[in-house]
């Protein structure tokens, strides 16, 4: 807890130097490089701090308010003693005020609260003033994220506005930043876009999820990716650096204050087509009932089968000669072919009496 308290002097300079017009926005990316995510490890250390003070008279607390703001804030309203804890309509009041719950998540709460919330036990003064420092460092950390992520959008659309309708302006600023400008990240080739960013770690088979990424960057954290199931994660990412590397040469090459995002558009729109296509169940394929069948043998015309068959009732060379012969004509040429049958009926009678 000490150790986050010393970034609060920080934070009033951090909001001073926000203020400052004149500053240089691609000379800041670097600084929002590095303090962006030690504001969110000190929010996360915050959090699992209050949930082990608090969970001691509120355990299923943390588990129905994941959100390390409304824990805060659901807190900080539970433990307040300017109003009668047994007024219910006052507590729905300001857990949907102040700390924006909705009804369904109130309604789960209260009843909750019924069971598990251990009202008779307060907590010791030690206790209690932990509980709201963590309270103020929390907000305090989580308000200059927002600042910071405000900032972050109204200058980065200015630089890149593909990639920053693509992938959303924290991501956008991060990549760019890594690079040192648009110009030298549109150089980067799109297999290399993914691990920009990632944790360095000493195997690969240790750290592969589910869905099978190794390069968890900055990217992989982008909502095109994220909010859909953890299947298509590896197709998802895979196409997402190839649409944001486009995206980065599109915004190198535009001019000072075009804005034009007709593209960025287009890739979006196609991305999201894709990925609801890979979520999609296989389709069930109809199975076809067989023909019925025919009676009748099918005619065939062609093919080496059939010609071996017609050679069985093929017309030999005599008969065909035979066929050619003009019916009820004389011909002036002699033909042996009588003779050479009047010879074989005669041979066969002769053999024929023999036996």
């Amino acid at each position: 807890l000490s150790e986050t308290a010393q970034i609060l002097p920080k934070i009033v300079d951090l909001k001073r130097i926000l203020q400052q017009q004149e500053i240089d926005f691609i000379k800041l990316l670097p600084f929002f490089n590095e303090i962006i995510p030690l504001i969110k490890s000190n929010i996360k250390l915050m959090h699992n701090f209050l949930i082990s003070l608090y969970s001691r008279r509120f355990p299923e607390l943390s588990s129905l308010i994941p959100s390390p703001l409304q824990y805060s804030k659901v807190i900080s309203i539970l433990e307040n003693e300017n109003y009668s804890k047994n007024e219910s309509d006052e507590l729905f009041f300001h857990l949907e005020n102040k700390a924006k719950l909705t009804r369904e998540q109130i309604l789960v709460l209260t009843m909750s609260m019924k069971t598990s919330f251990k009202n008779k036990e307060p907590l010791d003064i030690k206790t209690r003033t932990q509980i709201l420092e963590a309270n103020s460092i929390l907000e305090n950390l989580w308000k200059l994220q927002e600042d910071i992520g405000q900032y972050i959008a109204s200058k980065i659309s200015i630089i890149a506005p593909n990639v920053c309708f693509l992938v959303g302006p924290e991501i956008a600023a991060q990549l760019i930043a890594h690079a040192g400008g648009v110009l030298e990240f549109s150089r980067i080739p799109s297999c290399n876009i993914a691990s920009i960013g990632k944790n360095k770690h000493l195997s690969h088979e240790l750290h592969t999820l589910e869905s099978g990424v190794r390069q968890e960057g900055y990217l992989f954290a982008s909502d095109m990716i994220q909010k859909f199931p953890v299947s298509v994660h590896k197709q998802m990412l895979r196409m997402l650096c190839a649409k944001v590397s486009l995206a980065a040469r599109v915004d190198a090459g535009q001019k000072n204050g075009d804005r034009n995002t007709v593209l960025a558009h287009k890739w979006k729109a196609e991305l999201s087509k894709k990925a609801r296509k890979l979520s999609e169940a296989p389709s069930i394929s109809e199975t076809k009932a067989l023909p019925i069948p025919e009676d009748q043998p099918k005619k065939k015309r062609a093919g080496r089968k059939f010609r071996k068959y017609k050679e069985k009732f093929r017309l030999s060379h005599v008969r065909q000669l035979q066929n050619r012969m003009e019916f009820g004509k004389s011909r002036t040429n002699c033909s042996l072919i009588p003779m050479v049958k009047k010879l074989v009926w005669v041979c066969l009678i002769l053999l024929y009496n023999k036996q």
